[in-house]
């Protein structure tokens, strides 16, 4: 979530491209936050801040 930074699987609807945070509730197309969060990485490694955490990728098969 780039409110409150859970992760949960159960936060994105994938059949409605809806993403609504479990924890606090933010709501936003599933998308947007995507390039939200990959935005905010982007920064803290740029800036030095708190390092971003990088987590192992798996390809979706039936995409």
């Amino acid at each position: 979530c780039p409110k409150c930074e859970s992760i949960d699987k159960a936060n994105r609807q994938q059949d409605k491209h809806l993403f609504t945070c479990q924890n606090c509730g933010y709501q936003s197309n599933d998308d947007r936050v995507a390039a939200i969060n990959i935005k905010e990485l982007g920064h803290r490694y740029l800036s030095s801040e708190k390092k971003p955490r990088f987590e192992k990728v798996v390809p979706i098969q039936n995409y």
